[in-house]
């Protein structure tokens, strides 16, 4: 792997604080490493333009309207995958991640992203509920933070994910059966079709989950993410990826205070905050807004 040829997108709609404070970590932290300094950052957004009216410190900002909340999200992951597909053709991988989703370990990355390449593997992710490490009882997978191979995604067709088109199209079954469609299930079903278009016919169609699992580099440390016992759970934080993706502020502050403190006028405002309030103007509702 050479300098220069991973991307990283963020994608936003009311975290506003959480994606500043991302953005200064990725040219901060993740700049300890060499392969992530001065990395092209793609910032996807579909809040309103008083919440971001101007670029802070990413390369590309793209503007988009919100259709709602998984289709939006999707949109702005397909706008995103299309800005580095036509602008930054040296780009080989794009590391996704949710603006609340923050990773401190930038070496871990770019081990998953060498071993992707050694490996022939397409898709750095895991399960998203009861994850477990046979990818034929998954029925979907991350979306808050995985890593693309970019030039084979484009080329079979996961991206764009049109997910709106998707819902369109089977919405009478869905109503239905009372159903909700997830973005996590619809990123897995599109990887598997441009599995599919890449390898060619397949003997049996049951051989798909088989051959999949052979080409994602499962991100064993993350699982499980969430779980039902007997209430649903999510695992917050992963101390091996250095993943940090709590929703309430407080928790938030007390484990990035674990890490040595780190350049950017938001982080240093977020981590010596004793009201914490303000945070991401508070859409965020928790009742720990302010620190004991």
């Amino acid at each position: 792997m050479k300098e220069g040829q991973i991307g990283v997108l963020i994608y936003t709609f009311n975290r506003i604080d959480d994606a500043k404070i991302n953005m200064e970590i990725i040219r901060n932290v993740w700049a300890s490493n060499i392969l992530l300094q001065d990395i092209p950052l793609v910032h996807a957004f579909n809040g309103e333009k008083e919440w971001w009216p101007e670029k802070y410190l990413e390369d590309e900002l793209i503007m988009l309207e919100n259709t709602g909340h998984f289709t939006g999200a999707a949109e702005l992951m397909d706008g995103g995958i299309d800005i580095f597909h036509k602008k930054y053709p040296n780009i080989s991988h794009v590391v996704v991640i949710a603006s609340d989703t923050w990773i401190m370990k930038p070496d871990y990355l770019t081990s998953v992203i060498q071993e992707m390449e050694g490996q022939k593997k397409y898709l750095a992710t895991c399960g998203w509920v009861d994850a477990v490490t046979k990818l034929k009882v998954w029925r979907d997978t991350a979306t808050d933070f995985f890593i693309v191979d970019l030039k084979w995604a484009v080329k079979n067709k996961m991206f764009p994910l049109r997910y709106g088109e998707y819902l369109d199209s089977y919405s009478e079954v869905f109503h239905l059966l009372s159903m909700t469609i997830y973005l996590e299930q619809v990123v897995l079903l599109r990887f598997r079709q441009a599995l599919v278009r890449d390898i060619g016919p397949l003997q049996s169609e049951t051989l798909v989950d088989e051959i999949l699992i052979q080409f994602i580099y499962l991100l064993e440390e993350r699982e499980p993410i969430t779980v039902y016992h007997p209430i649903y759970e999510r695992r917050m934080y992963c101390p091996i990826l250095g993943l940090i993706g709590h929703h309430d502020p407080v928790a938030k502050q007390k484990v990035l205070k674990t890490y040595p403190i780190i350049e950017g006028e938001q982080v240093r405002k977020f981590l010596f905050s004793t009201d914490l309030s303000y945070y991401n103007n508070n859409f965020i509702v928790s009742s720990f807004s302010k620190t004991k």
